[in-house]
């Protein structure tokens, strides 16, 4: 099935749209010639019949001779009706187009002082060279659109050539390491607008960016400070002799320290944007970190026995980076628990990916794709804690490792999966 008009290439659209101008105004031309050709002609042989006609009249009303030289046949009808053959005898007063005997005839009929005349003229001549006006039109109409498909190509190629460089040159871009400047390479027409255009917009891009990845790097790393401190007291108050309740809450502080650490430690990896991130953190199998993540979980938010459900199993193989699939899954399993008043939560592996099924209402595949957006908090979860960016973050690191996140629904239940890449694990 071939593509929509509007979604070919420029290229095409120009030269169709000057062939069908072409051919559009060569056969407008063409029927208003054929038009006139009629006109004038009916006129033309109106105006020179009823000439002829007066001529004849004036001399068979004064017996004189008549001049058959002005006409094929002259017809005057006497009083008992002879005079005039049956096949005019229908003719009507005025100029008439008559087919007799495999032949075209003008005929014009006239009542002078109640007698009806009437002249006829074969009109096969004209007829003739109506055929070679046609055929001359019908040359000069292949001619006109030959012409416009030739004109099209030859537009596009002196009016779309600094077009199609200027693709060219921002698709070579794509595989370059160097900011080039591609304003200086045209003239300061559209195009060269439009290239300059081009590169003051990637030079805020990439200046964004850089500033981005400064920032964030620079965040993660002076987090490390305070980290450290944090874990160094934590150690220190778990090493002394502490009741068992506040040795609980100690830990969910050394925890919560080590989250921390292993997110700064993802922010970096992520800032320095790495050609092989994955292989800078450490790696365990998928069915590991799923369990880890699962216990850690249950462990600081007191959920009832049951509340998530582990089915399924990975390659025992294939291994992961351990912070990456921490955060994302953490932030998923938070969000499932959230939205489904801690209701059951399905964990479901398989070979290279997670899934994560709830029993919350069900969201919509628009839904979920606005809440991806940072800052972005879905209605039932208004009541909770947070600020909307969990659902960002996995969505960032999703993007940065190259997995595919989709949302579907299963058994009328939200379903959201995630597609590990093969490439990304280590054997």
């Amino acid at each position: 099935m071939s593509a929509p008009y509007y979604k070919k290439r420029l290229t095409r659209r120009i030269e169709w749209a000057v062939f069908t101008m072409c051919l559009l105004v060569a056969t407008i031309f063409s029927f208003g010639t054929v038009y006139s050709i009629h006109y004038i002609e009916s006129e033309t042989a109106q105006l020179n019949l009823g000439h002829t006609l007066e001529v004849l009249i004036h001399q068979r009303r004064r017996d004189l001779p008549i001049d058959t030289a002005y006409a094929s046949r002259f017809y005057a009808e006497e009083e008992d009706g002879s005079g005039v053959p049956a096949w005019l005898s229908d003719a009507k007063d005025g100029f008439n187009r008559i087919s007799h005997a495999d032949s075209d005839w003008y005929a014009l009929t006239e009542h002078v002082d109640g007698q009806r005349y009437i002249l006829v003229q074969r009109s096969d001549a004209l007829g003739w060279r109506q055929q070679h006006i046609y055929l001359a039109l019908f040359i000069c109409w292949a001619i006109c659109a030959f012409a416009g498909l030739l004109i099209g190509r030859w537009l596009v190629r002196i009016a779309i050539h600094p077009l199609m460089r200027l693709t060219e040159d921002i698709r070579r871009l794509q595989y370059s390491t160097e900011q080039e400047i591609l304003a200086t390479r045209y003239s300061n027409d559209e195009v060269g607008q439009l290239a300059s255009a081009f590169d003051r917009t990637t030079q805020e891009i990439l200046t964004l960016l850089a500033r981005e990845r400064a920032f964030t790097g620079g965040v993660s790393h002076e987090l490390r400070s305070p980290l450290m401190v944090i874990q160094g007291a934590s150690e220190l108050l778990l090493a002394a002799e502490l009741p068992s309740s506040q040795r609980r809450v100690v830990k969910r502080i050394a925890n919560a320290s080590a989250q921390m650490e292993a997110l700064v430690n993802a922010f970096l990896v992520m800032a320095r944007e790495q050609q092989e991130p994955h292989r800078q953190l450490a790696q365990e199998p998928l069915d590991v970190i799923v369990t880890n993540v699962i216990a850690q979980l249950e462990q600081h938010t007191a959920l009832p026995p049951g509340t998530i459900r582990l089915e399924g199993a990975a390659q025992p193989a294939e291994r992961y980076p351990v912070t990456f699939v921490t955060i994302v899954l953490s932030n998923l399993l938070r969000n499932s628990i959230a939205y489904s008043n801690r209701g059951t939560v399905i964990v479901r592996l398989s070979s290279g990916s997670i899934e994560v099924q709830d029993e919350a209402p069900l969201m919509g595949a628009d839904v979920f794709a606005h809440m991806l957006a940072p800052f972005t908090r879905g209605e039932a979860n208004l009541h909770q804690d947070g600020m909307g960016l969990g659902l960002a973050i996995v969505t960032r690191i999703c993007d940065f490792m190259g997995w595919q996140l989709e949302y579907r629904v299963v058994e009328n239940h939200n379903c959201i999966r995630i597609q590990l890449e093969r490439q990304q694990a280590l054997d």
